[in-house]
Protein backbone atom coordinates (compact mmCIF):
# COMPACT_ATOMS: atom_id res chain seq x y z
CA UNK A 1 0.00 0.00 0.00
CA UNK A 2 1.60 3.55 -0.88
CA UNK A 3 0.85 6.32 1.29
CA UNK A 4 -1.26 8.56 -1.09
CA UNK A 5 -3.84 5.27 -0.74
CA UNK A 6 -4.67 6.18 2.73
CA UNK A 7 -6.05 9.92 1.44
CA UNK A 8 -8.61 7.25 -0.46
CA UNK A 9 -9.59 5.61 2.85
CA UNK A 10 -12.85 7.26 4.31
CA UNK A 11 -12.17 5.44 7.67
CA UNK A 12 -8.42 6.66 7.99
CA UNK A 13 -9.02 9.99 6.99
CA UNK A 14 -11.96 10.14 9.91
CA UNK A 15 -9.32 9.07 12.34
CA UNK A 16 -7.11 11.84 10.99
CA UNK A 17 -9.93 14.29 11.75
CA UNK A 18 -10.34 12.93 14.92
CA UNK A 19 -6.95 13.29 15.55
CA UNK A 20 -6.65 16.80 14.73
CA UNK A 21 -10.00 17.75 16.78
CA UNK A 22 -8.49 15.80 20.49
CA UNK A 23 -4.78 17.94 19.70
CA UNK A 24 -7.11 21.17 18.80
CA UNK A 25 -8.60 21.10 22.58
CA UNK A 26 -5.21 19.25 23.93
CA UNK A 27 -3.82 22.89 22.30
CA UNK A 28 -6.14 25.14 23.41
CA UNK A 29 -6.27 23.51 27.13
CA UNK A 30 -2.23 23.41 27.22
CA UNK A 31 -2.06 27.04 26.32
CA UNK A 32 -4.60 28.53 29.12
CA UNK A 33 -2.90 26.92 31.73
CA UNK A 34 -0.02 29.24 30.64
CA UNK A 35 1.22 32.98 31.59
CA UNK A 36 1.14 35.72 33.58
CA UNK A 37 -2.36 35.49 35.21
CA UNK A 38 -2.45 31.55 35.80
CA UNK A 39 -2.70 29.94 39.48
CA UNK A 40 -3.30 26.92 41.07
CA UNK A 41 -7.23 27.53 41.28
CA UNK A 42 -7.31 28.28 37.54
CA UNK A 43 -5.75 25.06 36.82
CA UNK A 44 -7.55 22.65 38.84
CA UNK A 45 -10.78 24.48 37.61
CA UNK A 46 -9.86 23.84 34.26
CA UNK A 47 -8.18 20.06 34.38
CA UNK A 48 -11.71 19.47 36.31
CA UNK A 49 -13.85 21.08 33.35
CA UNK A 50 -11.69 19.08 30.62
CA UNK A 51 -12.04 16.21 32.41
CA UNK A 52 -15.64 16.48 32.49
CA UNK A 53 -15.84 17.09 28.83
CA UNK A 54 -13.64 13.83 27.81
CA UNK A 55 -16.52 12.11 29.96
CA UNK A 56 -19.17 13.71 27.90
CA UNK A 57 -17.51 13.41 24.73
CA UNK A 58 -17.26 10.03 25.19
CA UNK A 59 -20.85 9.64 25.98
CA UNK A 60 -21.99 11.66 23.25
CA UNK A 61 -19.75 9.79 20.53
CA UNK A 62 -21.64 6.24 21.91
CA UNK A 63 -24.74 8.12 20.99
CA UNK A 64 -23.24 8.28 17.33
CA UNK A 65 -22.94 12.50 17.86
CA UNK A 66 -19.84 14.07 16.40
CA UNK A 67 -20.63 17.77 16.76
CA UNK A 68 -18.33 18.48 18.96
CA UNK A 69 -15.39 16.91 16.70
CA UNK A 70 -15.66 19.92 14.50
CA UNK A 71 -13.06 18.77 11.88
CA UNK A 72 -14.55 14.72 11.90
CA UNK A 73 -18.36 16.21 11.79
CA UNK A 74 -17.22 18.62 8.50
CA UNK A 75 -15.70 15.51 6.72
CA UNK A 76 -18.59 13.42 7.89
CA UNK A 77 -20.83 15.92 6.22
CA UNK A 78 -19.19 17.03 3.39
CA UNK A 79 -18.50 13.56 2.32
CA UNK A 80 -22.02 12.16 3.39
CA UNK A 81 -19.95 9.04 5.33
CA UNK A 82 -21.01 8.11 8.55
CA UNK A 83 -18.44 7.04 10.91
CA UNK A 84 -18.04 2.69 11.38
CA UNK A 85 -19.35 1.11 14.97
CA UNK A 86 -15.33 0.49 14.96
CA UNK A 87 -14.38 4.09 15.03
CA UNK A 88 -17.39 5.29 17.33
CA UNK A 89 -15.47 2.55 19.26
CA UNK A 90 -11.78 3.62 19.34
CA UNK A 91 -12.89 7.14 19.39
CA UNK A 92 -15.04 6.55 22.99
CA UNK A 93 -11.69 4.50 23.76
CA UNK A 94 -9.17 6.79 23.60
CA UNK A 95 -11.43 9.17 25.49
CA UNK A 96 -11.93 6.85 28.18
CA UNK A 97 -8.06 6.48 28.21
CA UNK A 98 -7.57 9.88 28.02
CA UNK A 99 -9.76 10.93 30.98
CA UNK A 100 -8.17 8.01 33.19
CA UNK A 101 -4.06 9.37 32.41
CA UNK A 102 -5.27 13.12 33.18
CA UNK A 103 -6.73 11.78 36.44
CA UNK A 104 -3.61 9.81 36.96
CA UNK A 105 -1.23 12.45 35.99
CA UNK A 106 -3.46 14.87 38.11
CA UNK A 107 -4.80 13.31 41.12
CA UNK A 108 -7.63 15.18 42.80
CA UNK A 109 -7.39 17.85 44.27
CA UNK A 110 -9.72 19.46 47.03
CA UNK A 111 -11.51 22.10 46.26
CA UNK A 112 -12.19 23.25 50.24
CA UNK A 113 -8.50 24.10 50.06
CA UNK A 114 -9.57 27.16 47.96
CA UNK A 115 -12.95 28.31 49.84
CA UNK A 116 -11.11 30.88 51.57
CA UNK A 117 -9.12 32.42 48.76
CA UNK A 118 -11.84 32.06 46.33
CA UNK A 119 -14.63 34.11 49.02
CA UNK A 120 -13.18 34.70 52.36
CA UNK A 121 -17.39 35.89 53.29
CA UNK A 122 -18.68 32.15 52.54
CA UNK A 123 -15.23 30.13 53.51
CA UNK A 124 -16.46 27.36 56.17
CA UNK A 125 -13.53 27.34 59.11
CA UNK A 126 -13.24 23.93 59.08
CA UNK A 127 -12.04 24.00 55.57
CA UNK A 128 -9.64 26.67 56.51
CA UNK A 129 -6.29 25.20 57.66
CA UNK A 130 -4.07 27.32 59.72
CA UNK A 131 -0.54 26.41 60.03
CA UNK A 132 1.55 27.07 63.26
CA UNK A 133 5.21 27.58 62.16
CA UNK A 134 6.36 27.08 65.75
CA UNK A 135 5.14 30.72 67.19
CA UNK A 136 3.61 30.82 70.44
Amino acid sequence: MHWLDFFDDKEWISKLCYLCDIFERLNTLNTSLQGDESNIMNFVDKLSAFQVMLDLWERKINAGRLAMFSHLCSYCEDNNYEISESLKNDIASHLHILKNEFSRYFPEIAKSQFAQVRNPFQAKMDDCVLHNNGAA
